[in-house]
């Protein structure tokens, strides 16, 4: 069954696929490291506190960045439903 896979898969999409495990590879290790860095400065009580802090912050990207994706697509929808 491998062998029939990497037929399907294009050296481009494996390319990609190497990118992104690039990504989250660094940032599993910047985590790690700040992780590293709030236990150096306080110990574990410090590092659940800067874990929530981080989570919040990738959460709030998250909520931000599909709040813009929501306006674009209902401009875009808006701006269909003006033309027909």
């Amino acid at each position: 069954m491998t062998p029939f896979l990497l037929i399907l898969v294009d050296s481009l999409d494996w390319a990609a696929f190497g990118l992104l495990a690039f990504i989250f590879g660094g940032l599993l290790v910047a985590f790690l490291l700040y992780f590293r860095t709030a236990f150096k400065l306080g110990g574990w009580k410090n590092v659940k506190r800067w874990a929530w802090i981080a989570l919040s912050a990738l959460t709030l990207f998250a909520i931000e960045r599909i709040l813009q994706n929501w306006s674009i697509d209902s401009f875009k929808r808006s701006i269909t439903d003006l033309i027909k």
